[in-house]
């Protein structure tokens, strides 16, 4: 019984030796000269391609990948820019983030990442509710969950300092719940 891979293929030279028969005239193609001519042309065109991909030590494909990836790296670090933002808010009681927050947070990592000379101190705060002690770990809750995402962004942990102030260091002096609402916060310390 023969293959039906083979089959197939032996069905699709058929075809094409009858759809040749029913050419209405010979078909002019390129003269044996300009065939050379173009196929040299592409083998030069080859040898370049493959010349650069071999010196950076890549296959072809690779190296079309590579030279794309660099332009887009090039393309990312000219955009970075310092985050005007330099706060995380949060909602009562919670050190969870928002997705908002979340956003803000990116856009710092990657400022980070743009430039490895500058390091981060994670001051975390609480409102004046609640006893000291608990506000000091509240803060530190908050400061660690703003580290965590810096993290997974590909901020090196040894650039990333957790400070907790908890109800000490109020931005806003009042006992109200504006005043709460921006006191709940972690602010990014950058240092050179």
């Amino acid at each position: 019984m023969p293959k039906k891979g083979g089959s197939i293929a032996w069905m699709g030279l058929a075809a094409t030796l009858t759809l040749a028969g029913c050419a209405t005239g010979p078909e002019k193609g390129p003269t044996a000269e300009e065939a050379a001519e173009a196929e040299q042309a592409a083998e030069a065109a080859e040898g370049k391609e493959a010349a650069g991909a071999e010196a950076k030590g890549l296959g072809e494909g690779e190296a079309a990948e590579a030279a794309g990836l660099e332009g887009e790296k090039a393309e990312a670090e000219a955009e970075v820019t310092e985050p005007e933002q330099h706060r995380v808010h949060f909602a009562f009681d919670s050190a969870n983030l928002t997705d908002e927050a979340r956003e803000l947070l990116r856009s710092h990592a990657d400022y980070l990442k743009a430039n490895p000379g500058i390091n981060v101190v994670l001051e975390g705060h609480a409102d004046e509710r609640g006893s000291r002690e608990y506000n000091l770990g509240l803060g530190e809750r908050r400061a660690k969950s703003v580290r965590r995402i810096l993290l997974v962004q590909g901020v090196n942990s040894d650039r990333l300092e957790i400070v907790s102030y908890g109800e000490e260091q109020p931005l806003v002096d009042a006992s109200n719940e504006e005043a709460y609402q921006k006191n709940r916060r972690v602010k990014l310390a950058y240092q050179e």
